[in-house]
């Protein structure tokens, strides 16, 4: 089964981890590739840590691929 990316969304305030980086949690729902069911998916939230020197649009860029490298990482490809 392969599974995909559904959404991501932060959620709460950026907490400084006080070693130069910060962490916001992401929401991470992953679904089946082309399920059209929204309600069929596994909802994560995770942290997302950077850089205390990214600009807004540099973490707010970074967010979707963080989330999609995460959900390859958790839930690899089990067609074999």
């Amino acid at each position: 089964m392969q599974f995909e990316l559904k959404s991501a969304k932060t959620t709460g305030g950026v907490t400084s981890l006080n070693d130069g980086t910060m962490k916001q949690q992401v929401n991470i729902a992953i679904g089946p590739v082309r399920c059209p069911y929204n309600d069929v998916a596994a909802q994560r939230t995770i942290d997302y840590i950077f850089s205390e020197n990214l600009t807004a649009k540099q973490i707010e860029d970074g967010i979707r691929p963080f989330a999609e490298q995460w959900v390859a990482t958790n839930y690899p490809d089990t067609n074999d």
